[in-house]
């Protein structure tokens, strides 16, 4: 079976980018269809030159979100699908890639695995988005592609990721216009809730099964394409993978197999206490800036027990005892609201009797992200 029909085939939203003068290019879709193999096998096109050969040196930019993922344990494999492709295309000058601190290299190793030669210059340059700032040297040369790997992620956001993001691609590209050098956003489909894709203007909540596989333009107020979004389809390489997991007959291997998005397993309002009596305690409603969600703290008149009613409504509540903008105050670094050590304690016991309701499965997602994001209670968040 050809390459192109295993894999993620990337070089078509690349050139919808390229015509589009699109710098901001975003892919999900399920775990090891190919996303990360195309656009690195772009970038060592553009590095080598074997498309244009004015863009022949200009390295490939990968980053991570957090420092423990940019390490070589992590990143040694990271081209070895690239080695015999490689040795084609070098015509036999190079067969492998050797990793030397965060920097990756051409070279060529005999039978022995002796090295032999190695290019002088990288071909790939890796970074952590959280670090990078103070990781980086003065100068890293000109960058063919930025790719932001691993970039949805269901609890470690960073905190004013957008901007580091902009100024990552800011620093890899020397502020220059005059050549195309786009920024690759990859994510696997493990949550709808992406604040770094919502920056961007791609509301994962509302992209459905029949836009999958196709290439959508993401436009400004002004009518000018800010970003190139596609949900790409399931890879044919994975078609013997899924008769394995569908042996459990459990719908949630489809997000493994297919590339859907799955939610996690919460309580709704409809499946407990539905029509109790209850004495409302108090209302608080978080203003997120893609969000708003209302919590109200009840009590049970008969049994006296306390739960937390979480809903996800359009409008806020006029008639909240509390609104609170949780990125307005900081602590040691990390989003904080504020919840004290004793409301903590409050949400995790709520947690563990099972006492936080959401209207549905949809907002308790939500509130996953904001809880991670912007309370920094993880001991309090459900599996």
């Amino acid at each position: 079976m050809p390459e192109s029909k295993l894999y993620y085939d990337f070089n078509a939203i690349y050139e919808a980018g390229r015509k589009a003068n699109c710098r901001n290019l975003m892919i999900c879709g399920g775990k090891g269809n190919g996303k990360t193999f195309g656009a690195l096998r772009k970038g060592l096109k553009i590095y080598l030159g074997l498309e244009n050969p004015a863009e022949k040196g200009r390295v490939i930019r990968y980053a991570r979100r957090l420092k423990e993922t940019v390490r070589r344990n992590v990143l040694l494999n990271l081209f070895k699908p690239h080695y015999k492709w490689i040795e084609q295309v070098t015509d036999g000058k190079y067969n492998t890639v050797r990793m030397n601190g965060t920097r990756f290299y051409l070279a060529y190793v005999n039978e022995d695995n002796k090295l032999i030669r190695r290019d002088p210059s990288e071909c790939c340059i890796c970074n952590a988005l959280s670090t990078w700032e103070t990781d980086c040297g003065p100068d890293e040369g000109e960058a063919g592609i930025i790719i932001f790997d691993e970039a949805i992620s269901r609890e470690h956001e960073l905190r004013n990721e957008f901007d580091s993001l902009m100024r990552y691609h800011n620093n890899c590209t020397r502020n220059r216009m005059d050549y195309y050098a786009p920024l690759v956003l990859i994510g696997n489909t493990v949550t709808r809730d992406c604040t770094i894709f919502e920056d961007f203007g791609v509301d994962l909540w509302k992209i459905t099964d029949a836009q999958k596989g196709h290439i959508q333009y993401v436009k400004n107020r002004a009518g000018e394409v800010n970003c190139i979004f596609e949900w790409c389809g399931t890879a044919g390489i994975q078609e013997k993978s899924r008769e394995y997991y569908e042996r459990f007959e459990n719908e949630k291997t489809r997000m493994i197999t297919d590339g859907v998005f799955s939610l996690g397993e919460y309580k709704t309002m409809s499946e407990y206490h539905a029509g109790m009596d209850t004495i409302p305690i108090c209302t608080v409603v978080f203003i997120h800036p893609h969000f708003k969600l209302c919590l109200r703290l009840m009590q049970h008149k008969s049994t006296g027990d306390v739960f937390a009613f979480i809903t996800n409504p359009d409008n806020a509540p006029e008639n909240a005892d509390l609104y609170v903008n949780p990125l307005l105050r900081t602590c040691n670094g990390n989003v904080r609201n504020y919840f004290d050590c004793r409301a903590a304690d409050v949400f995790r016991q709520l947690y563990a009797t099972n006492n936080v309701l959401f209207d549905r499965p949809a907002t308790g997602e939500k509130y996953r992200s904001f809880a991670m994001q912007c309370i920094g209670l993880s001991t309090c968040i459900p599996d």
